[in-house]
């Protein structure tokens, strides 16, 4: 594009520049007219080149944004690090109801232990979230709510644990 906006501004120079040291004499004002319809024209036929190829990109771009695919399914693998026992394990949609089920099971997560959890929404858009929640047998309770549809390891972390203001780290335990 930038190659062909050259061209261009380079045709029109050349036609301008063969404009101004014309002549008074018919055959050089002749020469001059030819020279400046030739670089008219080549410029035209640039411009319209360069039009028609941003007109594909756009196309083209269009193209790759309706056909990206939209992830429907989610994989955890959750690992419970927080020093005790994890009594209530929940991942839930955001943009629906939906009943929670407790992946710590009726036992609960011990630590050190892990659970997989698979989600499956056919329905998902690119904005589908989920919220997951863990309580701990001592009460502690997180939630990180803007989980996305994904194949993730995740590690529930104590409050003590934390670096930041987020509850969970998307890593393996060591």
């Amino acid at each position: 594009m930038k190659k062909k906006a050259l061209v261009i501004g380079t045709a029109l120079v050349m036609a301008l520049q063969v404009a101004a040291c014309g002549s008074s004499s018919s055959s050089t004002a002749s020469s001059t007219t030819a020279a400046t319809e030739a670089a008219t024209t080549a410029a035209t036929e640039a411009a319209a080149a360069a039009s028609t190829e941003a007109a594909a990109t756009t196309e083209a771009a269009a193209e790759a944004t309706t056909e990206e695919e939209i992830a429907t399914t989610g994989s955890y693998t959750i690992y419970n690090q927080t020093g005790e026992k994890v009594t209530e394990l929940t991942v839930t949609r955001n943009d629906a109801t939906e009943d929670a089920e407790n992946y710590a099971g009726d036992a609960g997560l011990a630590d050190g232990e892990s659970v997989t959890v698979d989600k499956d929404y056919p329905d998902a858009t690119a904005d589908t979230s989920l919220t997951l929640t863990f309580t701990t047998e001592s009460g502690y309770t997180a939630s990180f709510t803007t989980l996305g549809l994904e194949e993730a390891p995740i590690t529930l972390l104590s409050a003590d644990a934390m670096t930041g203001a987020t509850p969970i780290s998307f890593s393996i335990p060591q």
